[in-house]
């Protein structure tokens, strides 16, 4: 074969690999970046600041600017989406999400923690990446996703009235004075 049938046969299947990995890109994103990054390469969803050996080869979407609720326990801290059910996801920070917003959301749930028995509640707006690729999450994989936060736009302690939908039982502890006041316990399982 002369050199230029070479060059030319090269060219083709390069041309032709491209487009097959556009196609599968476009066809089943987690996928592609799943199976390639299984492969040995890179993944290529992992944004700069999400630490990699925490990442592997889970595959993030796009960045996004979610509304909800953060709950954190003795072990644990959940994200609420608004719209989304009870067990929504598993919230992880960044690199350098305390200079991001990150101490507006500390004092936040701080804030809110006598009124509900030492859960810290803090109604946020955050951007960040949630995972889709299907999994066990957070402490003890019991969140079916996780949601890395990159930066808190808004943080503050939710009223009453926005847990009565999700959280009944923390809402009426809220309106009777909190926590120490009743010395009542609870569960965040739903009624």
């Amino acid at each position: 074969m002369t050199r230029r049938a070479v060059a030319l046969t090269t060219a083709m299947t390069l041309a032709l690999m491209a487009s097959g990995l556009a196609t599968w890109h476009q066809v089943n994103r987690p996928g592609m970046i799943g199976a390639l990054c299984q492969a040995g390469l890179p993944n290529l969803s992992r944004p700069p600041n999400v630490d990699v050996d925490a990442l592997g080869c889970v595959v993030l979407g796009e960045r996004e600017a979610l509304t909800g609720l953060i709950i954190t326990t003795f072990e644990t801290a959940d994200f609420l989406p608004d719209g989304e059910p009870i067990r929504g996801a598993s919230f992880a920070q960044t690199e350098g999400l305390m200079s991001r917003g990150g101490r507006d959301l500390r004092a936040a749930v701080e804030m809110s923690k006598p009124l509900t028995c030492g859960i810290g509640l803090s109604r946020v707006r955050v951007e960040g990446w949630m995972t889709v690729t299907p999994g066990s999450y957070g402490h003890l994989g019991m969140a079916p996703r996780e949601f890395y936060a990159d930066r808190i736009l808004t943080a503050r302690a939710p009223s009453a009235t926005e847990l009565d939908p999700i959280l009944p039982a923390v809402a009426e502890v809220m309106r009777n004075g909190g926590c120490d006041r009743l010395g009542r316990t609870w569960t965040l399982e739903p009624e």
